[in-house]
């Protein structure tokens, strides 16, 4: 068996790659994971938990970064991330290939704006070894650092520039200069620009003013815009609650709404994320649809350290147990401080404008089914929902409506 695993690394990578380019991208992170909504899921479940507000993640970018880091690490510190995260049992080869040929089909497309950038930035004192910096940089567009961190000061002060100029001036302070110490070792940040515009023109001046119900005896006047249009449309007895699409120009992508039919439904629909994101796409249909979305805005910064701890990757982040000397350093001389990401979504009349997101490309769908019952169905989002984001038919971003008034940060 090892024998014949050897041969087949020996056919020639652009054989591999031209063939893993004409698998759509769902297909190429299922060779990646074993279960794709695994960590969309559990991290959901982890973030829900920590917090009563308005939160936005997209879980795909720090998966990718810790593939990169599997490839650079020692055995006990690589298998506890495949383990804890899902990844298959592909060999070293294999994991690059496909990670390559799916990270192509995310940034291969001139329809969206999209700018993305993360970095591992390490003490200046060690050496950043050769091989892994090309497998980062080359693969994974996962790019390093040395950086001085006895002054953390100007260490904040010059990953937040980096940040800023990475997202096109979109996140600014990522970092806050208490978070890092003078024996920080290494420190990973990530952040990514995207813009995408509704397929669907919809115009401003329809925009109004309408109450947000946020609790009981509670709401907030916010501005709503309207469509009415015939979109891919769901109602789920199962999860009581009605889904619809918004599809990006092109079709390329969209914004699911998931509302649950009670005003305060929402606990009920994020205890079941799994059969929420679960529903096959064939289960909507084309219907004319009524809609009423609030335009809102949310930011979430999130220290992914605790969380991933929480999972089952601790000795990444624990001093003389990180084995990552492949990277950078000698053994047992680094480990990572703080994995940081920034996410900003914004939506509104002309799309979704956010941070940290990828896409990737799926080959055309049939239309769902159109519903020719005419009378359009109204869809009124004036209270907590749930929604995601899907590029060519992966799940990017997901995250919870609250209250539209605000703009909500983690940390």
């Amino acid at each position: 068996m090892e024998v014949q695993e050897e041969q087949e690394e020996y056919v020639p990578e652009y054989v591999h790659f031209s063939r893993l380019l004409q698998m759509p991208a769902p297909v190429l992170y299922g060779r990646l994971t074993n279960d794709p909504l695994f960590i969309l899921t559990t991290i959901f479940d982890r973030v829900r938990d920590r917090s009563d507000e308005n939160f936005v993640i997209c879980p795909l970018l720090v998966d990718l970064i810790l593939m990169a880091i599997r490839l650079g690490s020692g055995t006990r510190t690589g298998e506890e991330i495949q383990m804890a995260l899902g990844h298959t049992e592909l060999d070293r080869q294999n994991v690059k290939r496909t990670a390559k040929a799916l990270i192509h089909r995310l940034k291969d497309d001139e329809i969206y704006n999209f700018n993305s950038a993360q970095k591992i930035f390490v003490g200046n004192r060690n050496i950043i070894h050769r091989n892994f910096k090309i497998l980062s940089e080359g693969v994974f567009y996962l790019y390093l650092e040395l950086l001085n961190f006895s002054d953390p000061e100007e260490a904040s002060e010059k990953i937040n520039k980096w940040v800023m100029s990475s997202t096109t001036s979109a996140v600014h302070n990522l970092v806050p200069e208490t978070l890092l110490t003078e024996d920080c070792k290494m420190f990973i940040a990530s952040s990514v620009y995207f813009r995408g515009i509704w397929d669907v023109e919809i115009n401003k001046t329809q925009t109004t003013l309408e109450r947000f119900v946020i609790k009981p005896l509670h709401g907030v006047q916010v501005e709503f815009f309207h469509t009415l249009s015939v979109y891919n449309y769901y109602e789920s007895e199962d999860l009581d609650a009605k889904f619809l699409e918004l599809p990006l120009v092109k079709d390329e992508g969209s914004l699911v709404i998931v509302l649950p039919n009670k005003t305060f439904g929402l606990h009920h629909l994020e205890s079941r994320i799994r059969a929420v994101l679960s529903v096959p796409e064939d289960s909507f249909v084309r219907k004319e649809v009524r809609a009423m979305v609030p335009k809102f805005i949310i930011t979430t910064t999130i220290d992914w350290s605790d969380i991933l701890k929480e999972l089952g990757v601790r000795r990444l982040f624990t001093e003389n147990e990180a084995e990552i000397d492949e990277i950078a350093g000698e053994p047992g001389e680094l480990h990572v401080n703080h994995l940081l990401q920034k996410i900003i979504i914004r939506i509104h009349e002309s799309g979704i404008e956010s941070t940290t997101i990828y896409f990737w490309r799926l080959g055309d769908e049939p239309p769902a089914p159109y519903d020719t019952s005419t009378i359009a169905t109204d869809f009124i989002a004036n209270h907590p929902f749930l929604f995601y984001v899907k590029l060519r038919g992966v799940i990017i971003f997901i995250g919870r409506l609250l209250d539209p008034s605000g703009s909500d940060d983690l940390m």
